[in-house]
Protein backbone atom coordinates (compact mmCIF):
# COMPACT_ATOMS: atom_id res chain seq x y z
CA UNK A 1 0.00 0.00 0.00
CA UNK A 2 1.69 2.91 -0.61
CA UNK A 3 1.59 5.74 1.11
CA UNK A 4 0.75 3.54 4.05
CA UNK A 5 2.55 2.79 6.53
CA UNK A 6 2.41 -1.11 7.91
CA UNK A 7 1.83 -2.11 11.64
CA UNK A 8 4.14 -5.21 13.08
CA UNK A 9 2.80 -6.40 15.81
CA UNK A 10 4.78 -8.49 18.67
CA UNK A 11 4.49 -11.48 19.12
CA UNK A 12 3.14 -13.11 22.97
CA UNK A 13 6.52 -13.67 24.19
CA UNK A 14 7.70 -10.46 22.88
CA UNK A 15 4.38 -8.93 25.07
CA UNK A 16 5.37 -10.87 27.71
CA UNK A 17 9.15 -9.72 28.52
CA UNK A 18 7.88 -6.20 27.97
CA UNK A 19 5.20 -6.09 30.83
CA UNK A 20 7.32 -8.32 32.85
CA UNK A 21 10.13 -6.13 32.65
CA UNK A 22 7.52 -2.87 32.86
CA UNK A 23 6.12 -4.23 36.24
CA UNK A 24 9.38 -4.80 37.88
CA UNK A 25 10.48 -1.29 37.23
CA UNK A 26 7.62 0.08 37.94
CA UNK A 27 8.00 -1.65 41.21
CA UNK A 28 11.54 -0.51 41.69
CA UNK A 29 10.65 2.94 41.50
CA UNK A 30 7.42 2.94 43.55
CA UNK A 31 9.49 1.16 46.89
CA UNK A 32 12.47 3.17 46.48
CA UNK A 33 9.95 6.30 46.73
CA UNK A 34 8.78 4.75 49.85
CA UNK A 35 11.93 3.50 51.51
CA UNK A 36 13.30 7.01 50.68
CA UNK A 37 10.38 9.02 51.99
CA UNK A 38 8.08 7.19 54.00
CA UNK A 39 9.99 4.13 55.98
CA UNK A 40 11.45 4.88 58.90
CA UNK A 41 11.30 1.76 60.57
CA UNK A 42 14.29 0.00 59.39
CA UNK A 43 12.48 -3.72 59.41
CA UNK A 44 10.66 -2.25 56.68
CA UNK A 45 13.41 -0.96 54.86
CA UNK A 46 15.57 -4.14 55.15
CA UNK A 47 12.12 -6.21 54.28
CA UNK A 48 11.83 -4.18 51.24
CA UNK A 49 15.73 -3.91 50.10
CA UNK A 50 15.88 -7.80 50.13
CA UNK A 51 13.11 -8.20 48.50
CA UNK A 52 14.01 -6.32 45.67
CA UNK A 53 17.84 -7.68 46.18
CA UNK A 54 16.13 -11.27 45.08
CA UNK A 55 13.11 -9.82 42.31
CA UNK A 56 16.53 -8.32 40.59
CA UNK A 57 18.11 -11.22 41.10
CA UNK A 58 15.01 -13.52 39.46
CA UNK A 59 14.64 -10.93 36.53
CA UNK A 60 18.15 -11.46 35.15
CA UNK A 61 17.15 -14.50 33.12
CA UNK A 62 14.00 -12.65 32.06
CA UNK A 63 16.57 -9.92 30.46
CA UNK A 64 18.41 -12.28 29.11
CA UNK A 65 16.16 -14.08 27.28
CA UNK A 66 14.20 -10.53 26.16
CA UNK A 67 17.63 -9.73 24.86
CA UNK A 68 17.95 -13.12 22.81
CA UNK A 69 14.56 -13.35 21.76
CA UNK A 70 14.77 -10.13 19.35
Amino acid sequence: LKGYRVIQKYDVVSRTFHWISAAVILWAMASGLFVASFAHNETIKAGIFGFNASLTLAFIPVFAGRALWR
